[in-house]
């Protein structure tokens, strides 16, 4: 198996042929031509089916491990890796182990998780192998698994943007490795027969999901919509929003019992009666629930979807996409030089393999236009360039109204500025100007790195709404307060409560203000979180620990949140 270089003869041969077929399909059937089914897949996506060599299954997965994660002493290996790796499974069973390194998607195709079983000795994973403290797994970035069965137990030593989706642990979850460090994750619509054990995980989200039980990790755990709890009254860490100490110092759990709205990620899966043909399913909203819910929803035929391959223009892009296409983004790193633009009603933006979608002229990367309602963007790497830019992701504008029956999604969305780079700026990561968007995974993460000194840029993330809720965002790195919110114009803006924010270093005070809306909030949640007021954040040497409670933080009170001393707060972040 050849892994054609990013840039090299072959894939650029391959996306000029490819380029010049889509242009040929457009110009001689005219409009929204129908798609190939199944798809010409690059270099970068590799289909297995059960009935393939296990051995040759098992070269490919470890190639690509060697490429993107080899571990061992020293700096992790392939963290700025040019290469991009899915993996995706046919339904059937597979004695294979697959180690997962950056950049590596690893999927079930089936319309179930149960459609596709990993039975070998360790399925797949994330080991950690480095040095436990330095890095540990404290650097185990960018990859994902999503929508199958493992038989037996399953190891995920992940920090963030390492999703674990939709998936089926008939035995244990660990979510660290012996001593190694950790910080940080998201599990979601997922069942675990057996326990979960957090390790040395310095925060946790998890989302829609049922365990066995749960040893929480080292500092901050928030779970939502959690089943397991009812059937498992002894267990008080997921019944019970708690504050503590933990050997790595103080800790909480933060417990809501349903999650207000929520749709799980749209995902590719092969039809059941032919293999070869594909489809996207996008999964229905759902309202005040809990628990895994592995319903397909709607299924799109691939005739409707247009598969990407690494080389492809924005413009030619856009071009599918003002057709009323929906996009598979295949791995890869794509520079744009215009943003790709969603346009139509309930369209479909879908990255595997943590495609980089790459700020080239200071441009904004993803728009979603004003009408795009219920419009779903997931699985996308968005990277600042060379050229500043005032946004990578804007969603709206001013006149955006959007829907509260057809909400928007942002689903495993990660922002990178700086890191391959040190000249790498953006204004703003996310911006938010519509009404009734949803934010389910987003890691909005900044930094210069110069050899091992890591300098913070000057980066500032902001989620601007009327409406939203952002549900497990982590944004370290920015200089100043990394969420920023103008209540002035949101007054119907929802904090679930569910991020964690780095202590910002900047002296300005209205850098460390965090606001919540006043007036009434829409409501979807059995528990009003409102305030009337903006309180300003202290730093961080003001919250100091005092016994088992910080001196400083949020805190529930019938049934509001409320600014308050004494309530559980994290030394490292705001929970």
């Amino acid at each position: 198996v050849v892994w054609p270089s990013p840039g090299g003869p072959r894939s650029v041969l391959h996306a000029n042929l490819h380029a010049a077929c889509v242009v040929l399909s457009l110009g001689m059937l005219g409009g929204a031509s129908a798609q190939a089914n199944p798809p010409l897949w690059p270099p970068s996506v590799t289909i297995f089916s059960p009935d393939m060599n296990m051995t040759m299954v098992q070269e490919q997965v470890d190639l690509a491990w060697m490429t993107n994660g080899k571990q061992g002493k020293g700096s992790p290996f392939g963290q700025f890796s040019t290469s991009h790796f899915a993996f995706l499974f046919k339904p059937g069973s597979y004695s294979v182990d697959v180690p997962i390194g950056y950049y590596t998607q690893v999927a079930g195709l089936g319309v179930s998780p149960d459609d596709v079983l990993f039975d070998g000795p360790r399925g797949p994973h994330v080991p950690c192998d480095y040095d436990p403290q330095r890095p540990g797994a404290l650097d185990s970035f960018w990859r994902s698994a999503e929508n199958f069965k493992r038989s037996g137990d399953m190891l995920w030593a992940v920090s963030q943007a390492s999703p674990l989706r939709r998936v089926h642990i008939t035995g244990d979850l660990a979510l660290g490795e012996h001593t190694c460090w950790s910080s940080g994750g998201y599990l979601s619509n997922s069942v675990v027969k057996g326990s979960v054990d957090g390790g040395t995980q310095q925060q946790w989200f998890a989302r829609s999901a049922e365990v066995g039980s749960w040893r929480v990790g080292g500092w901050s755990t928030v779970v939502v919509g959690m089943d397991g709890p009812k059937q498992h009254p002894e267990q008080c860490d997921l019944r019970t929003t708690t504050c503590g100490t933990s050997p790595y110092g103080p800790q909480q759990t933060v417990v809501v019992d349903e999650v207000p709205v929520v749709a799980e990620k749209p995902f590719v899966s092969v039809d059941a009666a032919d293999t070869s043909k594909f489809s996207l399913n996008v999964p229905g909203v759902r309202l005040n629930s809990s628990g895994a819910d592995w319903s397909a929803g709607i299924s799109i035929p691939f005739e409707q979807v247009y598969v990407t391959w690494p080389g492809d223009s924005a413009s030619l892009i856009n071009i599918r996409l003002s057709l009323g296409l929906h996009v598979v983004v295949t791995p890869g790193i794509y520079a744009l030089d215009e943003p790709l633009r969603l346009s139509s009603p309930n369209q479909i933006l879908l990255c595997l393999g943590l495609a980089t979608l790459q700020s080239s002229n200071g441009n904004v990367v993803v728009s979603v236009l004003p009408g795009a309602d219920g419009a779903r963007v997931a699985g996308c790497l968005l990277e600042a360039g060379n050229v500043s830019t005032e946004a990578l992701l804007q969603w709206g504008d001013e006149t955006s109204e959007g829907t509260s029956s057809n909400p928007g999604f942002l689903q495993d969305i990660f922002v990178r500025v700086g890191g391959p780079t040190n000249t790498a700026s953006a204004e703003t990561m996310v911006r938010i100007n519509a009404s009734y968007v949803i934010g389910d995974h987003l890691w909005l993460w900044t930094t210069t790195t110069v050899a091992t000194a890591w300098r913070p840029s000057t980066t500032l993330s902001r989620c601007l709404a009327s409406w939203a809720a952002i549900m497990g965002s982590l944004s370290p790195g920015t200089t100043s307060r990394s969420t920023a919110w103008p209540w002035s114009t949101c007054s119907r803006t929802r904090w679930f409560g569910l991020a964690r924010v780095e202590p910002s270093t900047s002296t300005s005070p209205s850098a460390r203000t965090m606001s919540l809306p006043s007036g009434p909030t829409k409501g979807m949640s059995p528990t009003e979180w409102t305030r009337g007021s903006a309180p300003t954040l202290p730093t961080a040497s003001v919250c100091t620990r005092t016994s088992a409670t910080m001196r400083c933080g949020w805190k529930r009170r019938s049934g509001r949140l409320q600014w308050s001393r004494g309530a559980s707060f994290s030394r490292s972040s705001h929970s």
